[in-house]
């Protein structure tokens, strides 16, 4: 379409100014901006104005002497060469001047760096962000003044009264005076006196008379007059020119600005003089479809509507129309095609038609609060997908959906009564009317936390006491509580045997697998917190094991059910399409959604790069004899505070000398399992009356409610280590009312940001798998998927994206789920650190440190079965649990288990890395040449690819798979086994080795695929020593480096650490006796099945059966040594030794490296008995010991 401005503007070329160029002109033409008002505030610029204009405020220190920009800003702004258009507004702090700000629009646009983006418009630097006032002509004044039934007068004598201005302030000359034309803003005197105004003696400021003196001050002066605010200055004048009053905001941000001292936000100055009590203010963005972008908009609408109503004035949402069709992706589809509309090319699109739609558009503007209901972008949430058949807005969802319809009564045989007609595809409520609910299929419940969702269960169940029920959840604690309420029995509670007799069932998912052999079809199946669920189910170590078999039990029983129930406060289309692919083909679920929100609750939101200031808070809080929660994403951290609010000298009051000690109580996985928890958990809302503080992990994250009013302040610290943003809400409210919150989250994710592409997720996991099996030699195509379906690898590529995403960026996830969609009341607390509190946390965490390892030491010693016995119970005491770790150390270390073991272990991390170190210096068994490309590879040695074998034997699901192969390749190509093996040898490197350089440089190049394998992220200025140390730290070593040469030409040499590679051959040996005495037990008892076939035959004259059911399967070349053989009871007779001869690969490489260690200490023990200084005696003697190896 062609703006209404360009035919009659053409019409009349002698009207064209000359201060604009004719390319910029018909940009704003095609704007639908009033030539007039085109005029009066655009302007073109040339490269030496461009400058001029942008760049006033460029401070001396980065000028030359003689004013002159430096060359270094002179090439930053060199694409102002071939200049731009310029606007500036009127200051309103100064009397309606023209400002020296402005905005510039440059032909030619630099790229910026970060985004990699071009920067469309720009603001000159060092200056304050301003809003955009035009001058507007008396044409559209008087055409505002009709919308809005405003008279003006055009007498000569008060056009002659508002044509004056003031006296100019600051001048420091009493006759000079200034003019404006009155819609204008000031002009000087030459161009009024060429318009016929004359001058008057007589200055406004004695004028008394009621006549403003420019539109923007009559505007003032009509705060019935409505002020819409839109990003962009063609877009104002757009709505300038079509009657309406409005002001340019730079950007959807500059609305409000930021007190960097205290974190708060407060309304842009120059707004101020417009928010006259009562004025309306319209906010009217542009319509987007990308879902970043629309979260943005919408959060700064928030941010500045709230403002403005602070100000005493109204606030209302305008939005522009468009299909929201979402694509593939997920993001919205925008009709015309656009990616994005603005006022100004809505109104030029519809032509004739723009004035009535743009009115209506205007008339529709939505309250604040209505916006925030109804356009909070919910990524992640329900889509047009699944339309909602039921809204309702309810404090609690029993009042209006009754579970029986009236007069429906339940028939003696016990049938279900079908309380929807088949028909029905949506219900219509009246504000006293009542939705039935559904008895068969799939019912999504999606409503908010507290708004009594397991209460609708529980008449569910009163209704219907004798129909199976079965209650599915991924937490203990969840599924406790919920028994309790919906009267069913606890799995655990049960022999497993006897679980399909009963008929009312709470069970774990975890222990789903257990009803492989006890089926039965449910009426009832009820699963709360179903997203969590499914992310549990696909994702957590502890479903890992069985999760094939899992997901077998779990599509058995929701194919089967008449009703499913899954409820979520943050239910989303993931979780929906998991379970409806569980069910009948073509079958919809039924979708009640319940709108109702509880906001009136404040949150005090730290934004410090720690979190010693919110932990600085609740120890005050507790000071001064407030009862409060603390709820944390870390278990670490609930310890830490536990032992820090326990300490002595923090038990002491000295507010109140006399107050008893504080009680606190800590719970975490490690003891939510205890009876005396689990009673405590079972009735929370009493037992807390007895505590001053209950520290809280995300064990006590779900399932319990803490109604007993006794909290006065919730406290959540969030370090991004384990839970999205909607897992951290539901933390949050596990005590219910209007309680204040608390929250501080990490600014960054602690362990790097991950992938949030769920294509790019699937991809990656299968193309790891394809080259695991090629290089384990199985068929690549069908070794890239296990038994999953694709619709369970989709799931879980879509919560892990999803997932990462909102780990990502949790503290801007949190903070739009807080304010933006629940409404809460935010009060910034700024970003202070206490350096005291802070070294008071590491202090109580090496503390903490220190009692593990001496704990784990002084532990008694358990045997091999005890251990085993151990692993499958769902609770083991403090005491079990060091007993149990003890057991595993002395196992995977073969040496006496010291504090200093235990710290090195790091919870088993070491003796992974050992056995990545282990697998670089097995031999390699050959090469595999590609059948496709033709290129060869190097094939992992046995030890990698068995364990590979095994993942796929006992791992049926294909993302539980770890492939260890192409870790081991892509190490290889790099060639560190070669760099280590000089190491190894004794040899010192220094950083510019040319093996370390290329190695670097072949990591750099390939640093997608070393992410994605590896795991850690190579920078792109990464040094080449870094990079080795960082590899070798994943092999359990450790780097140290001495200095040669002369002073201030020093080389440093690295070299291995002798300690940590002596623990490493140490470990290693002990691996490889073990494999050594597993290879001969099997040996034993092949030998032992041939002497029982011999005895066989030689009795009854016929041959055994060779794959006899009494004989143990086969278990060659065993990696793993967790539970796979008892070490206790390896004695046999020499004979047997004899028969039995075992070669060892890793021990033909230790053994150069054991001498080496050995003759290395013995050389140290020679130099110390002779001389300390005869360094010249150590260096002959290190060569000549690296000479044996060459």
């Amino acid at each position: 379409m062609i703006s209404p401005y360009s035919k009659s503007f053409s019409a009349n070329l002698a009207q064209k100014p000359n201060h604009i160029l004719p390319d910029h002109l018909q940009e704003w033409l095609n704007s639908s901006v009033d030539p007039e008002l085109i005029a009066l505030n655009l302007r073109s610029l040339n490269e030496t104005e461009a400058y001029e204009h942008l760049l006033y405020n460029i401070p001396n220190t980065e000028r030359r002497n003689d004013g002159r920009l430096r060359d270094s800003k002179l090439k930053q702004y060199k694409h102002l060469e071939n200049g731009g258009w310029w606007v500036s507004g009127l200051d309103p702090d100064n009397e309606w001047h023209l400002m020296l700000s402005g905005r510039l629009k440059p032909d030619t646009p630099r790229i910026d760096p970060k985004r990699n983006k071009p920067v469309k418009y720009e603001s000159p630097p060092n200056a304050k962000i301003r809003l955009t006032y035009f001058k507007i002509t008396h044409r559209i004044w008087d055409k505002v003044a009709r919308r809005y039934s405003i008279k003006r007068y055009h007498s000569p004598l008060s056009l002659r009264l508002a044509d004056q201005n003031c006296w100019r302030k600051g001048s420091g000359k009493k006759d000079q005076k200034s003019y404006t034309l009155s819609p204008s803003g000031s002009q000087n005197l030459t161009d009024i006196l060429k318009n016929g105004v004359k001058k008057t003696s007589t200055p406004i400021s004695q004028i008394k008379s009621p006549i403003p003196i420019c539109f923007w001050e009559w505007v003032k002066k009509h705060p019935e007059i409505p002020i819409i605010l839109t990003e962009g200055e063609k877009k104002a004048a757009c709505l300038l020119s079509m009657g309406y009053v409005a002001i340019a905001l730079p950007g959807i941000w500059n609305g409000a600005r930021k007190n960097e001292k205290n974190g708060k936000h407060y309304l842009h100055p120059d707004l101020l003089p417009v928010t006259q009590k009562g004025r309306e203010f319209i906010i009217l963005f542009d319509y987007e479809t990308k879902e970043k972008t629309r979260k943005a908009i919408y959060t700064a609408t928030i941010r500045t509507g709230k403002l403005i109503q602070g100000k005493g004035c109204k606030c209302s949402v305008a939005s522009l129309p468009g299909e929201e069709k979402r694509t593939a992706h997920g993001e919205v589809s925008s009709p015309c095609g656009r990616s994005k509309q603005g006022v100004d090319d809505f109104v030029t699109a519809r032509g004739e038609q723009a004035e009535s739609l743009l009115a209506e558009i205007i008339k529709q503007a939505q309250s604040l609060s209505k916006y925030q209901q109804t356009h909070y972008p919910k990524t992640g949430r329900l889509s047009d997908k699944y339309p909602a058949n039921v809204v309702v807005n309810t404090k609690y969802l029993s009042e209006r959906i009754l579970v029986e319809e009236p007069g429906n009564k339940i028939q003696d045989s016990g049938e279900i009564s079908e309380l929807v007609p088949a028909d029905t595809d949506s219900w219509i409520l009246t504000p006293d009317s009542y939705v039935p609910f559904p008895s068969t299929g799939v019912i999504g419940l999606s409503s908010g936390m507290g708004t009594g969702k397991t209460e609708l269960m529980a008449i569910l169940r009163q209704l219907y006491p004798h129909k199976t029920f079965l209650n599915n959840g991924h937490r203990v604690n969840l599924l406790k509580n919920l028994a309790q309420r919906l009267n069913t029995q606890m799995y655990s509670e049960i022999a497993q045997g006897n679980w399909s007799q009963v008929k009312q069932l709470s069970i774990t998912v975890d222990s789903l697998y257990k009803l492989q052999e006890q089926l039965q079809k449910y009426d009832f199946v009820f699963i709360d917190e179903a997203c969590q669920y499914v992310i549990h189910l696909l994702h957590s170590n502890t479903c890992k094991k069985n999760r094939a078999e899992i997901l077998e039990v779990l599509e058995y029983i929701i194919r089967n059910a008449k009703l499913v129930i899954l409820a979520d406060a943050h239910l989303d289309d993931i979780t929906l399409d998991f379970f409806m692919n569980m069910r009948p083909l073509g079958e919809k679920p039924f979708i009640i959604q319940n709108t109702y929100q509880s906001t009136d609750r404040d949150v005090y939101w730290y934004e410090g790069s720690d979190n010693s200031e919110i932990i600085a808070k609740l120890q005050l809080a507790i000071l001064i004899g407030q009862k409060i929660m603390v709820v944390a994403d870390s278990k670490k951290l609930i310890e830490k505070l536990e032992k820090l609010l326990t300490a002595e000298d923090n038990q002491a009051n000295f507010l109140d000398p006399k107050a008893k000690p504080l009680r606190v109580k800590a719970i975490h996985s490690d003891n939510s399992g205890s009876e005396e928890n689990i009673s405590f958990i079972k009735n929370i809302s009493e037992e807390v009356k007895n505590l001053d503080v209950l520290l809280a992990s995300p064990s006590l994250g779900t399932g319990v409610d803490i109604n007993s009013g006794h909290f006065q302040q919730v406290f959540g610290i969030f370090s991004g280590v384990s839970q999205s943003a909607t897992e951290c809400i539901q933390q949050l409210h596990r005590v219910r009312g209007q309680v204040p919150l608390h929250i501080w989250t990490t600014p960054h994710p602690p362990f790097g940001r991950k992938e949030t592409n769920e294509a790019t997720i699937k991809r990656r996991i299968l193309r790891l798998n394809s080259l695991t099996a090629f290089l384990i030699r199985i068929d690549p195509e069908t070794g890239e998927r296990g038994a999953e379906k694709d619709w369970a690898l989709d799931a879980y590529c879509k919560t892990k994206a999803r997932r990462n995403d909102s780990m990502n960026n949790l503290r801007e996830d949190l903070y739009e789920l807080l304010f933006c969609e629940m409404g809460y009341n935010l009060i910034p607390q700024g970003s202070d650190q206490d350096s005291v509190m802070g070294q008071k946390l590491k202090q109580t965490a090496q503390a903490i440190k220190e009692e593990y390892q001496d704990a784990i030491v002084k532990a008694d010693n358990i045997t091999h079965q005890e251990y085993q016995n151990r692993q499958s119970k769902e609770y083991l005491n403090p005491e079990q649990q060091f007993e149990c770790e003890k057991f595993r150390i002395h196992r995977d270390y073969g040496m006496p288990v010291t504090a200093e073991l235990v710290k090195l272990d790091q919870g088993g991390q070491l003796i992974r890395q050992l056995i990545t170190l282990e697998s670089m210096i097995a031999p390699s068994e050959g090469t595999i040449i590609h059948p496709q490309t033709g290129v060869s590879y190097p094939a992992p040695p046995k030890i990698v690819a068995v364990r590979d074998l095994n993942e796929r034997q006992q791992l049926a699901i294909c993302t539980d798979w770890q492939n260890h192969s192409p870790q081991w390749l892509i190490r290889q190509i790099l060639g560190l086994p070669s760099i280590l093996q000089r190491l190894l040898k004794g040899e010192e490197l220094t950083a510019n080795d040319p093996a370390l350089v290329k190695m670097r440089d072949l990591a750099v190049r390939a640093k997608i695929q070393f992410k994605s394998i590896i795991g850690f992220t190579v920078p792109k200025n990464c040094k080449p020593m870094w990079l080795l140390s960082a590899l070798i730290a994943q092999m359990g070593l450790k780097m140290t480096h001495r200095k040669k040469g002369k002073r201030k030409a020093q080389v440093r040499y690295y070299s291995l650490e002798m300690n940590r590679l002596g623990l490493a051959v140490s470990v290693l040996e002990h691996r490889d006796e073990i494999r050594t005495e597993q290879a001969r037990q099997e040996w034993l008892l092949q030998k032992k099945a041939l002497e029982h076939q011999a005895k066989f035959k030689s009795l009854y004259g016929i041959e055994q059966l060779k794959n006899s059911v009494s004989d143990p399967p086969k278990k060659n070349n065993l990696e793993s040594l967790r539970g796979s053989l008892d070490t206790e009871n390896n004695l046999s007779s020499s004979s047997e030794k004899e028969g039995f001869k075992a070669e060892s690969e890793t021990l033909k490489h230790l053994n150069p490296l054991y001498e080496l260690l050995q003759e290395t200490f013995s050389l140290g023990k020679q130099i110390l008995e002779h001389s300390f200084n005869d360094i010249r005696m150590l260096k002959l003697m290190l060569i000549h010991q690296k000479l044996r190896f060459d």
